[in-house]
């Protein structure tokens, strides 16, 4: 294998270099590693700090590798004790332990992380340290020789069995176990050890293994499931912290000018003090700015914006002799076509472009309640969104309404709303004839279940949507058109026979229709409908809101880019009569048009209804009338 000297990496690193380039290229690294460790910023950092902690300025390449490694996935929260395995990465010592083995170097430098990453800011034990990475093991090749015989003879029976189809990993695996500082090559001698015990590969080992064909499990009486079953474990929310005895780590490292560096972390009198106090509870607070009663806690989640001054957070709580909290920083949550800054919030509402904190456009929680959205559904789409720290992440206003949408198809009865009522005459209905049909409040509710359904009237007079009325009919079209059927949602199917237009041909007055009784028409249309409770008499009357949520682009006229009909009031509304007993917090899905939940703006005379989220499918396709 070609090597690269000294002088051609001098001449590869051109006058023109950055700096930190020539410093990566001089301690060994290759070209290629040493141009991807100055594209990402942190591993800049982090390499020329653990360089300077090295004091080197040209090293062996296997030196520099190492170096690279602990710049790279050194443990934060040990940063304490990163010049000590420096020092051991460049002594002779660590040098003398890869003349046996080769690969020993890395081998120990990743043993040498993971136990670094458990200490405290205690002085280093080097005795515990040196036998936890194998410093100074030496494996000979005849130990590794007799433990590979060892293994073989434990698993001969497997190996008669399987022969070539042996999983040879698993038993190098064994090996490794016993002998976690051995050799790697030497421990694949077990491959050859194979070919010796097995001999040649016969045809029967080339041949391609016939899959088993599993037999079916028979499934034991419910009985005996229901005996065995267990319950469901409960998820732990907390899961994510880290223990409250474990806080003693380095929380952040700090550079003065003078070249010295501060490392912030509990002192172990501090900690006990607290875990006394707090009973070694989850305890969290926010917001984050130092106060008496944040330090209760033993955690503290912030966005990135206080990540930089994470330093100065610390050095305050350490002047004040105060406990120091575990924190996170994560980039805030952003939702497409809405704003959440306080800041902008709390313009849109001191200036009156929305109605107040609880306006259900905004997603505050006082507006997400009022819109009728449960804490349930809130919960879930975090729980489902999950964390990052990505600085320019947008989450789309679809996946929040998905989780809504989710949760109010749970809880939410079905009711018959119509918006912009058309009227329909069913000629064939006598005058003062009400048929009270029984609708299913819930889909699958049984039909046997009275308290599952509400009555709904079947008038001579009925009111079906606008837009499911057209004069010219199409195949992409399931609604109401001159001479077709469709069927009434829990009723009957009615075709249209004539229509009345008003002062001019646009404008329709009614429409006039006839009812099959026997149910024999078969149409693909189902429209939802209101009708008339009693002859004469209109039926329940609502006022419906609509919103749209709004969208304010990331511009300095931030204002101008609002959605001037983010919110529609339907004043004209018409509902089946078991809507009138609704009370505030009601929430429901209006067939075909949505789940809407009753506003605080709801007096005894007038019902008002806020759209929470529209259906998951856009049922009406209507196109010009």
């Amino acid at each position: 294998m070609a090597t690269t000297s000294d002088g051609d990496k001098e001449s590869t690193a051109s006058a023109s270099s950055p700096p930190q380039l020539e410093s990566f290229l001089s301690i060994g690294l290759d070209q290629r590693t040493a141009e991807n460790a100055l594209a990402n910023r942190k591993v800049t950092a982090n390499l020329t700090a653990v360089i300077a902690e090295a004091g080197v300025t040209r090293s062996d390449k296997s030196v520099g590798n190492l170096l690279y490694t602990v710049a790279t996935k050194y443990p934060t929260n040990a940063l304490v004790h990163r010049p000590d395995l420096i020092k051991y990465i460049l002594s002779e010592k660590s040098f003398n332990l890869t003349v046996p083995f080769p690969d020993k170097k890395l081998c120990t430098t990743g043993a040498a992380l993971t136990f670094l990453s458990t200490l405290g800011p205690d002085s280093l034990d080097s005795v515990k340290f040196e036998a936890a990475c194998g410093v100074g093991v030496v494996v000979s090749f005849e130990e590794i020789q007799s433990t590979v015989t060892d293994v073989l003879n434990e698993n001969m029976e497997s190996i008669v069995e399987q022969r070539y189809r042996i999983n040879v990993g698993s038993l190098c695996g064994q090996v490794r176990k016993r002998h976690p500082w051995g050799d790697a090559k030497s421990i694949k001698e077990i491959e050859k050890r194979l070919v010796e015990i097995l001999g040649p590969k016969t045809e029967a080992d080339n041949a391609k293994p016939m899959k088993k064909k599993e037999k079916p499990v028979k499934v034991e009486e419910e009985k005996t499931a229901v005996a065995v079953a267990t319950p469901e474990e409960e998820v732990n929310p907390y899961s994510i912290f880290p223990q409250p005895e474990e806080n003693f780590k380095v929380h952040t490292e700090i550079f003065f000018s003078d070249g010295n560096i501060w490392r912030a972390h509990n002192t172990k009198s501090i900690l006990e003090k607290h875990l006394k106090a707090t009973g070694g509870k989850v305890m969290t607070r926010f917001p984050p700015e130092p106060n008496g009663y944040l330090h209760i806690g033993r955690a503290k989640l912030c966005t990135l914006e206080f990540d930089i001054r994470r330093p100065s957070y610390y050095w305050l709580l350490v002047a004040l002799g105060q406990y120091q909290p575990y924190v996170w920083e994560y980039s805030r949550l952003n939702i497409s076509n809405n704003v959440m800054s306080k800041r902008k919030l709390n313009q849109l509402v001191t200036d009156k472009w929305v109605d107040g904190w609880d306006d259900p456009r905004l997603l505050t929680l006082a507006g997400l309640r009022r819109r009728g959205v449960s804490a349930a559904a809130i919960n879930s789409f975090i729980r489902g969104m999950g964390i990052t720290r990505s600085d320019n992440s947008l989450i789309r206003v679809e996946r929040l309404e998905y989780h809504i949408r989710e949760e109010l198809n749970k809880v939410s009865p079905r009711a018959l709303v119509v918006l912009h009522p058309l009227k329909v005459v069913i000629t064939n209905l006598d005058y003062g004839m009400v048929i009270n049909l029984d609708a299913k409040m819930w889909p699958n509710a049984p039909d046997s279940d009275a308290s599952a359904h509400y009555k709904v009237p079947f008038s001579r007079i009925v009111y079906i949507e606008q837009s499911d009325f057209r004069l010219k009919d199409s195949k992409d079209f399931y609604g109401l058109a001159p001479g077709k059927s469709v069927m009434l949602r829990h009723a009957f199917p009615i075709k249209c026979t004539e229509v009345i237009y008003g002062d001019n041909a646009d404008s329709i007055v009614e429409i006039r229709a006839m009812y099959d009784a026997s149910k024999a028409t078969k149409p693909k249309g189902v429209l939802h409908w209101i009708a008339e409770p009693s002859p004469g008499v209109e039926p329940l009357k609502v006022e419906v809101r609509l919103f749209l949520s709004e969208n304010p682009a990331e511009l300095d006229n931030w204002l101008g880019d609002l959605n001037p009909q983010s919110k529609e009031v339907i004043k004209g509304a018409y509902a089946v009569p078991s809507l009138a007993s609704a009370m505030l917090g009601d929430k429901f899905q209006f067939e075909r048009l949505g789940y809407f939940a009753v506003d605080s703006d709801s007096t005894l005379e007038e019902l008002v209804f806020d759209r929470t989220v529209t259906l998951k499918d856009s049922y009406g396709k209507a196109g010009p009338k």
